[in-house]
């Protein structure tokens, strides 16, 4: 795979080569980024930009041939001193070799968990910082495809999935981690313009993970677009699993925002699409750019309804999507059927 950084710096659009997990730093100028790998498994995440001394995430593994792994990134001028700890089909770990572990200043680990957590199921990760802070991703290779995952800093009350395939031959599931001394009570929320679908209440024990399959389900009709939303009043950790049609991919939560951009390196295989997170008739904005020209058409939205980004502002390769009330984009991209360029600041 060729990874690439893209950023919008000004109105304007860079395409970076990079090494995987590399930093970049820009002086004097906002931007807007996103990872891209591009090849049969392409993939992409959005850039991050602040270390956290807390990370989680779900739905890896180290068993029938699939590999995890994480890349740990240290943005600042002194050490950081990380453990990690993981909970799985095994139970709970916290490998010897995984605990004080030094990220150098400016600096990274990548390790392969498969190396110390072996032959496991349903895997979900813990890092927390004993000093200092640190970027996070991890790396799911399953069945030759590739996905990576920015994880979540802490359990999250609300998430948002932006693409759920209902359609026939797709699956969609759900994995959930609970690392919480109590029980989380999670609600899963489908919406699908036209269709009243009943939510799945489930109860996650503490420290325990689990995977609940949304499609196929008889409760969803094969419709095409849905969008998912994760509710828990403790907290909890998620990723959806997606797959069919020769793809696979496993995601962290949507990045929802007022204002979202899009950066797409690769050929959309399919119209990209905007769901307002609440409200009705919300005024939705789309904005690209000709040189040092801003084009701008809005259109009305309501929340849970997707309406298709203008064709004009996707041939423009990057652009600006705004509203008063928080925004999901909806789509496909590249040889994977995996969203590319879907990021917000």
């Amino acid at each position: 795979m060729t990874p690439l950084v893209m950023l919008i710096v000004l109105g304007g659009l860079a395409a970076i080569p990079v090494e995987p997990y590399e930093s970049a730093q820009i002086d004097g100028a906002g931007v807007v980024g996103s990872l891209f790998t591009a090849g049969p498994d392409s993939t992409s995440i959005p850039c991050q930009s602040e270390g956290v001394t807390e990370w989680y995430v779900a739905g890896l593994g180290t068993a029938g041939g699939t590999t995890s792994r994480l890349t740990l990134l240290n943005p600042s001028a002194t050490p950081a001193v990380i453990d990690i700890s993981t909970q799985s089909s095994l139970g709970f770990l916290a490998p010897a070799p995984y605990q004080g572990l030094v990220v150098p200043a400016n600096g990274q680990l990548s390790l392969a968990l498969g190396q110390r957590v072996v032959e496991a199921k349903s895997l979900a990760v813990h890092v927390t910082a004993l000093r200092g802070s640190f970027v996070a991703s991890a790396l799911l290779v399953v069945a030759g495809r590739a996905s990576i995952m920015t994880g979540q800093s802490s359990p999250s009350n609300d998430a948002h999935y932006a693409s759920i395939n209902t359609n026939e031959n797709s699956t969609e599931a759900i994995n959930l981690y609970n690392p919480l001394a109590v029980t989380a009570h999670v609600k899963l929320k489908l919406q699908m313009p036209g269709f009243e679908i009943a939510p799945v209440d489930i109860a996650v024990e503490p420290s325990t993970t689990t995977s609940v399959q949304l499609v196929p389900d008889t409760r969803v009709p094969t419709s095409g677009w849905a969008t998912l939303r994760v509710t828990s009043p403790e907290g909890i950790v998620s990723t959806l699993y997606s797959g069919g049609n020769g793809y696979a991919r496993v995601a962290s939560p949507t990045m929802t925002g007022t204002t979202l951009a899009w950066l797409s390196a690769l050929d959309h295989n399919g119209p990209v699409r905007v769901v307002p997170v609440q409200g009705q008739n919300v005024p939705v904005t789309f904005t690209y750019f000709k040189g040092q020209r801003a084009i701008s058409t809005t259109v009305k939205a309501s929340a849970g309804i997707p309406v298709n980004a203008p064709e004009a502002w996707l041939e423009a390769t990057y652009g600006i999507v705004s509203a008063g009330t928080p925004l999901l984009m909806q789509g496909v991209v590249g040889a994977n059927g995996l969203e590319s360029g879907l990021n917000g600041r």
